[in-house]
């Protein structure tokens, strides 16, 4: 659903703790708890180290607040054609997992689509 990933996403993604990261790549752990937080305050250097290290281009990390790309991504699930043609029931439980994801800091939609998966090979 999403064409961009936040660096906070793409690190738990590939299960590096922010202390291993930065062992990786040389970059301070104070610096990358900033720039998880709000990527625009990033260095390109940055940017382009992690993007080589995450095997993603550039164009694919989302550059700002990572509080500002939750409610976008929120937002546009909840005007998508697909969430609003989904039974009542179906979208207040997406909405939940959404509020459970964000109180576990998991990615955006990683329960969701574990789920919609899941559904999906049952009905198969």
């Amino acid at each position: 659903m999403n064409s961009r990933y936040t660096l906070k996403d793409l690190r738990k993604n590939s299960g590096l703790t922010i202390e291993r990261l930065s062992e990786q790549t040389k970059i301070s752990v104070d610096t990358l708890i900033l720039i998880e937080s709000d990527s625009g305050q990033a260095e390109w250097c940055d940017i382009a180290t992690l993007s080589k290290l995450y095997r993603i281009s550039p164009d694919y990390i989302y550059i700002g607040k990572q509080s500002e790309f939750n409610d976008k991504c929120i937002s546009e699930l909840l005007d998508s054609d697909l969430f609003n043609a989904m039974p009542l029931s179906k979208r207040i439980n997406v909405a939940e997992l959404l509020e459970i994801e964000n109180r576990l800091n998991l990615p955006n939609l990683a329960l969701y689509n574990t789920i919609f998966q899941l559904e999906s090979e049952v009905s198969a």
